[in-house]
């Protein structure tokens, strides 16, 4: 019964649905945001404690000690009290990270048509309630993004809970009958493509202390999975963090000369696309967390990657705490990069940016009905046109369509014609990757 306690304590609320081992429960997963794949079966007699949970979408799972640890983030012995668990000898260092490190790449789907209109309307209405509050400018600006990152990213604050219906922002009604979606208060965290289209939205609770038995971060059902990425990614280093805030502070800092990925948890597996991104690039810096998890994370990365750098911050626990305590992000990164990678150029002054003046206070009021934003599905179109794409691309986009294909050296180029099919909605074309690989194949036909 433990662990339907925390789980209800963190404002989920599953519902019973069968009898199986004593009761199970489905409702919201807590890490993914998996509208009904989140079981819980509280009265599981396991080899440690009582209580199992699993989501069918994330495949995160385990007992009530793991869930203390991976979702409520509590150390080993807490969790251990916690969870009233009893350890045998052989489970005395079950913590440890193992030997063999499992991986299992996420495929990336996009959220529906509705959700992005709803996402972009509630991002421009948490944007402007952030711009008025200043507590929580503080407190970013406190983290290293000040008022001038907070309006680049979009950053946003909402001021109370509030639940909106599920069939209005494209989501199923749950099997359990609950018709509505959770918007906890706090800092609004979106995730917007080049094309302005929101496809993640994560809220940070303003009422978490170290004592919640919630988790300290909600995603909005409906959001896409997958890691975040910030920057240019045809940059040669690539910065690796656990937290979304740690991600807007270094991008910041150094988005002139890194680009940056927000893994959401130092237990989560890459997606296809991130995966991809990270076999080309030659530095690969895994910012951890100072603690037992981050050692995790950074392990996982290395099994992966054998090239990937351990970067911890030299002081506090993680980016956030040593940015509070003084630490220069720009001087720390450039000092682990080589000399030949540095800019030449004026560093980028990011700790003496001053928060903008306060704007005329006013309670903020969410727009009823949100405004209708016209996205285009990601559908394959094969009779696709240039003048589909934006400006820049466009003469790249036509060379290929009016290519005669004998110029090509053998070989199979249907995964080039699959995603200019898809056009500039495909994931390779918004990271640049598609138009990417077409210049190099222009310019070396041009070279013959």
């Amino acid at each position: 019964m433990i662990l339907l306690e925390l789980i209800n304590g963190m404002g989920l609320n599953p519902k019973r649905v069968a009898n199986i081992h004593g009761g199970e429960f489905h409702g919201e997963c807590p890490v993914c945001g998996g509208k009904d794949r989140f079981i819980v079966q509280p009265y599981r007699q396991g080899t440690r404690c009582v209580g199992f949970y699993y989501c069918r979408q994330c495949d995160k799972g385990g007992d009530t000690v793991k869930f203390c640890i991976d979702i409520l983030k509590m150390d080993y012995k807490d969790a251990v009290q916690r969870a009233n668990a009893t350890m045998p000898a052989s489970y005395a260092h079950s913590f440890k990270p193992k030997n063999k490190i499992e991986h299992k790449e996420t495929y990336l789907v996009s959220p529906k048509k509705a959700w992005v209109s709803k996402s972009i309307a509630f991002t421009e209405w948490a944007h402007k309630n952030l711009l008025q509050h200043d507590e929580s400018l503080q407190y970013l600006t406190k983290r290293g993004i000040p008022y001038n990152a907070v309006v680049r990213y979009k950053l946003g604050y909402n001021p109370e809970c509030i639940f909106r219906k599920r069939t209005d922002w494209g989501l199923d009604v749950e099997e359990e009958g609950n018709e509505l979606v959770s918007f906890p208060a706090g800092i609004v965290i979106p995730f917007i493509e080049k094309s302005g289209n929101v496809t993640r939205l994560k809220i940070r609770r303003s009422d978490y202390t170290s004592d919640s038995k919630f988790s300290k971060y909600k995603i909005i059902p409906g959001s896409m999975g997958g890691a975040n990425i910030l920057g240019n990614v045809d940059l040669l280093i690539m910065i690796v963090v656990e937290s979304e805030l740690d991600y807007f502070a270094v991008h910041n800092a150094v988005g002139d000369i890194a680009f940056v990925v927000a893994v959401g948890g130092s237990t989560k597996n890459l997606d296809n696309v991130t995966a991809d991104i990270a076999r080309t690039k030659r530095y690969i810096l895994v910012c951890h967390d100072n603690d037992d998890a981050g050692l995790k994370m950074l392990e996982k990365w290395q099994k992966i990657y054998s090239h990937a750098k351990a970067c911890p911050t030299p002081i506090g626990k993680d980016i956030g705490e040593a940015i509070e305590q003084g630490l220069n992000i720009r001087e720390w990164i450039l000092g682990k990069i080589p000399v030949s990678l540095h800019p030449v150029d004026t560093p980028q002054k990011t700790s003496t940016e001053v928060v903008a003046p306060t704007l005329p206070a006013e309670t903020p009021k969410e727009p009823e009905p949100l405004p209708v934003v016209e996205v285009q599905p990601q559908v394959v179109n094969t009779y696709i046109k240039a003048d589909e794409w934006v400006m820049s691309d466009r003469p790249t986009i036509e060379w290929w369509l009016n290519l005669d294909r004998s110029k090509l050296a053998k070989g199979d180029y249907s995964q080039l014609d699959a995603e200019v099919a898809l056009g500039p909605t495909s994931f390779a074309a918004k990271l640049g990757k598609l138009q990417g690989q077409l210049m190099k194949l222009k310019k070396h036909i041009d070279q013959q």
